[in-house]
């Protein structure tokens, strides 16, 4: 299903000169050959399929694709991301255009979920590179978005999913490959010492589809969400990693403001949160007081209404049997609202906030 979607996106490519290489590693490979022989009218003889016998890493699996073809301009397409039609026709011309090494182009990160055997889309909004894929805060609404191309940003995180990136082949020579002992962040890595020679441009059109479908587990699962606590070991050991490059050449480099860097986003985060957890009671609190203002007020007029008054404005002495029961709905609706807002009690938890 995914990898039949990835097919159409490559080759419903406007840049017809192009080749698809497809790595299977370590999955049966009957079922690819089906899905590429069931395209076979729209691929035109244009894919290479590499088939391992056993799994040998997300990292391995692109080299062995950049390495099955020559082509002058990469790209690597996971199977569960999609492409606008123009995505690679605008990339090269904007690489051709400015003599860049590499183009990166803006993103949408798309939110869906494969029930019953079928896609289905259910959110979608502009990747925020400094949020983690989180959805945009109502009051982060205007604030504008950053290039994703800036190294000194990249060292706190990565910050843009490779489905976006197209680069020229020839610096492969130049940076090396992806790195095969990383099970997941090889992308981040790569782009680090990516641009560590070479800029990269930043073409600001949504032309790049980053898929996600939280919740789901197997197949279907995102890597960045099935595999949470081994993205988190991954980027401790590139951290010391680039920490003991320092050390032992004795400079303030990428170790010292990466691990610098990804503190204060941690930190951010963190205080973000906090933050959103506070709003969210505070909301909560606020439509307790306004369903309570609107109870109190009809037992005023229910009280007056049976108790024969004529004149609602007539000056009298105030009905304290309204206050006992305003209380107890102050009490209920209060304690509800807070327990609703409390995940550990159960409820529904605030959104993750934007890293």
């Amino acid at each position: 299903m995914l990898l039949d979607r990835a097919i159409r996106s490559v080759m419903q490519q406007s840049m017809g000169d192009l080749e698809m290489v497809i790595v299977n590693d370590g999955g049966d490979p009957g079922p690819i050959e089906a899905v590429v022989e069931a395209r076979r009218h729209e691929v035109r003889g244009r894919v290479t399929l590499v088939h391992h016998e056993t799994a040998r890493g997300m990292e391995a699996a692109t080299n062995a694709g950049l390495r099955a073809t020559d082509s002058r301009y990469v790209a690597v397409h996971d199977d569960d991301d999609t492409w606008h039609p123009r995505f690679l026709e605008l990339a090269v011309d904007a690489s051709e255009r400015t003599g860049a090494m590499g183009v990166v182009t803006a993103t949408e990160a798309v939110y869906e979920n494969t029930d019953y055997g079928d896609i289905r889309l259910f959110d979608w909004f502009r990747f925020d590179p400094m949020a983690d894929v989180a959805p945009p805060d109502a009051g982060d609404a205007t604030r504008p978005l950053l290039p994703p191309t800036s190294l000194f940003r990249l060292l706190s995180g990565n910050q843009f999913p490779p489905c976006s990136f197209v680069y020229r082949r020839e610096v492969l020579d130049e940076v090396g490959y992806y790195d095969e002992r990383l099970p997941v962040l090889g992308d981040w890595d790569f782009n680090i010492r990516f641009l560590l020679s070479h800029d990269i441009h930043f073409l600001d059109e949504p032309l790049a589809y980053y898929h996600h479908r939280k919740g789901h587990s197997g197949e279907f699962a995102n890597s960045v969400s099935s595999d949470g606590n081994v993205h988190d070991r991954v980027r401790e050991e590139l951290l010391n990693r680039y920490l003991r490059q320092d050390l032992q050449r004795g400079v303030v480099g990428i170790g010292v403001l990466a691990n610098l860097l990804h503190d204060l986003r941690r930190q951010r985060a963190d205080d973000l949160a906090a933050q959103r957890a506070v709003a969210t009671t505070m909301d909560s609190i606020d439509r307790s007081v306004g369903a309570l203002s609107g109870y109190a007020e009809q037992l005023v007029q229910r009280d007056g209404r049976s108790g024969g008054v004529s004149d609602p404005g007539a000056a009298g002495p105030a009905d304290t049997s309204v206050r006992p029961l305003a209380d107890r709905g102050w009490r209920k609706l209060l304690g509800s609202s807070l327990k609703a807002s409390d995940p550990s009690r159960g409820g529904p938890p605030p959104a993750d906030p934007p890293a």
